[in-house]
């Protein structure tokens, strides 16, 4: 696969700065609740992390642009921010993600297909982590959303390692510039960048880009993700002769366990489209039992029952419910709504056979996890 660049390929209002700065907002409450900062800064070239909390600390001021908000916040120092996963934040950039995608993780497969969305914005010269390459079963698209224009250079792997030797990194990328093969990528512009080629970004001006990748991941890494489920496994906690006692006791094979946690995998990724990060839980208003919901239009609300447990997957959140008629039944009614519905409804549907308030806590739950909208 050859790289590629396409001018005027999207509408950058699609991603506005509205949704930027809505995923900043998210991005800044998930990292107030958990202690962490959820990104990566970078000041005069090298990462400042006592810095952290202030970019996202700071206020926007009544009309400020991104731009203007981020030369204030730099106190006009040459800056960068990295957020990965931004999907997890961003209701927008997971729907455009997931969209861009969609025919490759059908052809990939929901066991392989993973696809994550980073963010790149500043001012900050090269990219700070220098010419490098990324994994080799990742493609990326670059989607510029401006306002200044960014330069990407490429090189093949014979070259750069003839220009760089054996190391994996070039952090004066300025010495190798010249031998590359460089592209200058304008606000709208799509650039696709193939696996296997050492690279190396450069904006003199602010400018943010939008960096969505998809990979293919081997079997065999499949294999090892789905044994460190066995972590989190409660079967599996505890000493190691009670562990293997309460196994035996359970008679479940390894072969059972793996075969479980193989369709716990696809389900989770189907339900997220094959997004690699969960969507972050948003806060759940207030609702009466005749407000109007509707099912979201892009990612579907899929489950599976072993007869023990129905595990349920909300764009990559997993919840469990005892494998009872009645829950079967209104999953079942639930995913095959076609136009609004009430909590109401549902429960005259039912006959007042699933209670009101479980029917209430259950759409409660499915509408903090983004699979279910109140109509506007």
């Amino acid at each position: 696969m050859e790289p590629l660049l396409l001018k005027e390929a999207f509408d950058v209002e699609s991603l506005s700065e509205d949704v930027i700065f809505t995923l900043l907002t998210s991005l800044k409450e998930d990292s107030r609740q958990n202690g962490s900062s959820k990104f990566r800064l970078y000041i005069e070239g090298k990462e400042n992390q006592a810095e952290e909390k202030r970019f996202i600390g700071e206020e926007r001021e009544a009309s400020e642009s991104i731009e203007q908000f981020f030369m204030r916040v730099s106190e006009g120092k040459k800056f960068g921010i990295v957020i990965n996963g931004v999907q997890q934040w961003s209701d927008d950039i997971s729907r455009f993600a997931a969209k861009v995608f969609k025919p490759l993780v059908e052809r990939y497969g929901y066991s392989c297909a993973s696809v994550e969305a980073t963010l790149f914005m500043g001012n900050y010269g090269y990219t700070p982590f220098g010419i490098h390459v990324d994994d080799p079963y990742t493609h990326v698209v670059h989607f510029h959303l401006g306002p200044a224009a960014k330069s990407m250079t490429l090189f093949e792997p014979e070259l750069f390692h003839q220009l760089n030797g054996p190391e994996k990194n070039c952090y004066q990328p300025e010495d190798l510039i010249s031998y590359g093969d460089t592209y200058e990528i304008s606000a709208g512009s799509m650039f696709l960048l193939p696996a296997n080629y050492y690279h190396v970004g450069n904006t003199q001006s602010f400018s943010i880009g939008l960096a969505l990748s998809i990979s293919k991941n081997p079997e065999s890494a499949i294999t090892q993700f789905l044994l460190y489920d066995a972590v989190n496994d409660n079967r599996f906690a505890g000493d190691v002769h009670e562990v293997i006692e309460r196994l035996e006791i359970s008679q479940i094979t390894l072969a059972e366990w793996m075969s479980e946690r193989l369709e716990d995998h696809c389900l989770r990724n189907k339900s997220q489209k094959g997004l690699r990060y969960s969507f972050i839980e948003r806060e759940v208003p207030e609702f009466e039992n005749n407000t109007v919901f509707l099912l979201d239009p892009d990612f579907s609300i899929e489950f599976t029952d072993n007869g023990e447990k129905i595990r349920v997957f909300c764009r990559g959140n997993k919840i469990k419910l005892s494998s009872e008629n009645q829950f079967i039944g209104f999953l079942q009614c639930l995913t095959s709504q076609k136009d609004t519905f009430t909590i109401r409804k549902l429960y005259e549907y039912f006959n007042g056979e699933v209670n009101m308030d479980t029917i209430t806590f259950l759409i409660a739950l499915f509408y903090s996890f983004g699979v279910i909208h109140i109509r506007e």
